[in-house]
Formats: structure tokens, C-alpha cells, sequence
């Protein structure tokens, strides 16, 4: 009896629901079609109320014996705005105008002011009477007041309706949302006792009853295993997560490889070039020089792979920043020659931190990568390094007139790329290690447009990353 029951209550507030709203929609056409027969209204009624004054006329003049109509034809002019002129074949004749000639009357009256002009006559048992009467028009401000009490009416009688249905459509349908949008929440927060039952619900509450139905099965199976995590899932994750960084840090270490390679590649065809001349055993040792230091980086990138756990294994080290920004920009010098971008460094002459090698050179790297890829051809970019009291800000400026197509607010993310100048070969993942590496380091980093083009600061706590025994 009570699905009966809410089924019934649930059809009637949809009936109900339906009538109101044809009546507003049947009120709202008629005032439509009120203001818009305004005239045609003004004139019926002004037409009817003509016929009615002369109908009361006649009915005086042929009820009434002489000696009485002089004071009925009075109380007529005073209830009506009207002039008349009663005259009779008896030497009977009132007149609430100045004359009895009924020509002369027809030139005084200015029929402007007139809703009916007329002359007949009315017979009677006792006489025949000719009429001359005259109806005013009706004061145009009668009519509109009672026309906007009306509009006034519909109005209150319309703000009503629209109340009622909001009313009602804010308790059927907005309210089952609401339960439904806190329903959500209380599962987020693992709240589930507090999600609303089925006692609360109507029939629009489909979605709260299913997912009432999922949390008490949640619920019973989440009782059952007693807790959310046990500790060898915290361990694999962790695992995880330190095998995904590895991984990710290995795989830039193995892309980083082809700037020597390329740059090697460069130098033995200048040294084919310069077999014989005085410059060749100069650029043979730059050849292998490059070559050494491309060995030792995959010697770090093997040990790397066999280490467990970098943070642990790889210990921070003093390094010069200033000395291994400069080793990867000669790494990039082709690059910005073919490029044409000119680069400017602004630096202390050394500069030592705390931190990893191999972090400290993909951080640089990937920055100085990512201007290399980006910077507009033939145009700059500068590279400011600021030793503060409290931290060290890495600040790298390029241009770029492609800015505007740029999320700055997503830049870091994974994947995160753009198609700017032209750029196709980026993965995704320069800025998001970056930041990772950076927010290892307790640092922040920002990448904001300015000046036409892009600016990307990094910041790097002393408390973390100072050298105190300099």
C-alpha cells in the first residue's frame, strides 16, 4: 500500500504540475491578446454603453406620464455624461443644451467629443416625442485604471503560478539532485552510512537509490577485508613508483645521448674536411673527447639501471651549477647556430649546491632542450642565475610569438605538449621531470608568459640544496 500510495502522490503533482502550467500558458495569451485588442475593446465598450444610455432614455420618456418626466429626464442627466433635448406635439420640451432647434443643435455640437449624435422619435399613448441626444465619450481614465487593475491581477495571478512551479520543481527535481550531488561527496570521503536510504527518495532519485545500493555493498565488503591498504600494497606501490621514475629518468638519459652523438657526427665531417691542415688533430680531439663523455654518461645511465633506489644509493654531491651550465650549452651550440638564436648568460663566475649529478644535469639539460625546440628562429634567449639568501633561481627567457597557444596552466603535466613553431618531436615529459626533480628538492617552479615570449623560473631552497662548508 505505500508504493501504491507514493505512486499516487507522484502522479497527482505531475497532474497538478501540468494544470498550472496550461493555465499560466492560457493567461499569458490572453493578456497577449488583451493588449492587443485594447482598442477594439475601448470601442465595444464605448459602442455598448451608448445603447444602454439611449435604451434608459426611451424607457423614461415611455413610462413616465408628463408631470413626472421633468424630474426623471434631471436624474438621467445627472447619472450620464449626455445633453438632450425632449420636445413634444403637446407643448411638452426639456433641454439640457441652450436651444430647441434641433438644426442649430447639430452645427453647436462638436461630434468629436461623441460616442453617439442622433435624432428620432418615440411614440407614446399619450404623445409622440422628438429626441435630440448627444453621449459623451467615456473619460479615457476610467478605462485605463480598470484596464491596469486588471493587468495588475493577471500579473500577481501569473507571479503566483511561476512560484508555485518552481516550488514544486525545485522539491521533485532539483532537490533528488542535490541528494545525489551530497550522496557523491559523503562516498568520496568514504562516508557511507551517511548516504541518504531509500526511505528519503522519489521517484527521481534512480541514481541515490542505485548508488545508496553500491555503498552498502561497499560498505559490507570493505568491513569484511577491515582495512583500505595493507602494508604489502603500500610497499608495491612504492616500488612502483620507484621503478617509474627510474625508468622515465633512464629513458631521458638514453635520448640525451644523441646531442654527442649528432655533435660527433658534426666534428668527424669537419675533420675529413680539414685532413692536412693544421686544425685536424685539434678537432680529432674534440672527437674524442665527445666520445669519452658520452661513454661516461652511459656508464652512469647502466648504473643507474642496476641501482635500487636512487635517493638511498645516489648520494648528493657539491657541484659547480655554473661549470655544468656551461658544458650543456656547448652541447646545444650547434643547435643554436643552425637555429640562429642568440643566447646570453648571467651568472655568479661559480656557483656550488648539494644535490645529485645526474638530477642537476637532466634539469639543466631538459631546460636548455626545451629553448632549443621552442625559441622563435633568429631569436634570444637568456639565461639568469640569481645566488639569494634564501635560494637559487634559475631563470631561462626565450622567445616565442606562438605563446598565446600555449596552457600555462598544464604545462607541467605528463604528456603535456604544443605544437608551437613548428616543433613536432616532443614527447611530454622535459617540464613534468623537471618539476619532479625540482619538488624533490623542496623547490618550485613557474612558467609564465612575458614579454613577447616565455619565462620559466626555478627555485631551489639553500636549506636543501647550500653548500655551508664554502
Amino acid at each position: 500500500m505505500n508504493g501504491l500510495n507514493k505512486t499516487f502522490r507522484n502522479y497527482r503533482w505531475r497532474k497538478f504540475f501540468y494544470v498550472l502550467s496550461g493555465i499560466y500558458a492560457v493567461i499569458v495569451i490572453l493578456l497577449v491578446l488583451v493588449s492587443y485588442q485594447v482598442p477594439e475593446i475601448y470601442q465595444n465598450i464605448e459602442q455598448q454603453r451608448a445603447i444602454t444610455i439611449k435604451e434608459v432614455l426611451d424607457d423614461c420618456i415611455k413610462t413616465n406620464e408628463p408631470s413626472e418626466l421633468t424630474t426623471a429626464l434631471a436624474q438621467i442627466k445627472e447619472d450620464e455624461a449626455i445633453d438632450f433635448a425632449v420636445v413634444s406635439e403637446n407643448n411638452f420640451s426639456y433641454s439640457t443644451v441652450p436651444s430647441l432647434d434641433f438644426a442649430a443643435l447639430n452645427d453647436w455640437i462638436d461630434e468629436r467629443t461623441l460616442s453617439y449624435h442622433g435624432v428620432y422619435k418615440i411614440e407614446t399613448q399619450t404623445a409622440d416625442y422628438q429626441v435630440w441626444l448627444a453621449i459623451y465619450r467615456m473619460e479615457p481614465q476610467a478605462f485605463f485604471g480598470k484596464l491596469i487593475i486588471f493587468l495588475m491581477l493577471s500579473v500577481m495571478v501569473l507571479f503566483a503560478i511561476v512560484t508555485l512551479l518552481m516550488m514544486m520543481m525545485f522539491k521533485n527535481l532539483v532537490a533528488p539532485i542535490k541528494r545525489l550531488r551530497d550522496n557523491i561527496f559523503k562516498l568520496k570521503t568514504y562516508q557511507l552510512s551517511a548516504v541518504s536510504k531509500e526511505k528519503e527518495i522519489t521517484e527521481y532519485d534512480a541514481l541515490s537509490k542505485e548508488l545508496s545500493e553500491f555503498t552498502d555493498d561497499l560498505q559490507g565488503k570493505m568491513d569484511s577485508i577491515g582495512v583500505k591498504y595493507t602494508t604489502l600494497e603500500k610497499e608495491l606501490q612504492a616500488n612502483r613508483e620507484q621503478s617509474i621514475y627510474k625508468q622515465r629518468l633512464v629513458n631521458a638519459m638514453i635520448h640525451d645521448l644523441k646531442t654527442p652523438l649528432s655533435i660527433s657526427n658534426i666534428q668527424v665531417e669537419m675533420a675529413r674536411k680539414e685532413l692536412g691542415m693544421d686544425a685536424a688533430p685539434a678537432r680529432l680531439d674534440k672527437i674524442v673527447e665527445k666520445n669519452a663523455e658520452m661513454l661516461d654518461e652511459i656508464k652512469e645511465v647502466l648504473n643507474l639501471i642496476h641501482t635500487n633506489d636512487i635517493a638511498t644509493n645516489v648520494k648528493p654531491e657539491k657541484l659547480d651549477m655554473i661549470k655544468m651550465i656551461r658544458e650543456t650549452l656547448r652541447r646545444f651550440a650547434p643547435v643554436f647556430e643552425q637555429r640562429d638564436i642568440q643566447y646570453s648568460v648571467e651568472s655568479p663566475r661559480k656557483l656550488y649546491v648539494l644535490m645529485r649529478a645526474i638530477e642537476l644535469r637532466q634539469i639543466l639539460y631538459n631546460v636548455i632542450s626545451n629553448v632549443s625546440q621552442y625559441t622563435d628562429k633568429g631569436g634570444e634567449f637568456e639565461l639568469n642565475i640569481y645566488d639569494e639568501a634564501e635560494e637559487i633561481i634559475i631563470e631561462a627567457y626565450n622567445d616565442n610569438a606562438d605563446s598565446q597557444n600555449i596552457d600555462f596552466e598544464h604545462v607541467f603535466d605528463l604528456f603535456y605538449y604544443t605544437k608551437a613553431n613548428g616543433n613536432s618531436d616532443s614527447t611530454g615529459v622535459g617540464m613534468y621531470t623537471i618539476k619532479k626533480m625540482v619538488d624533490g628538492y623542496g623547490g618550485t617552479c613557474t612558467f609564465i608568459p612575458k614579454d613577447g615570449g616565455v619565462s620559466l623560473s626555478i627555485y631551489l631552497p639553500k636549506k636543501i640544496v647550500g653548500v655551508h662548508d664554502e
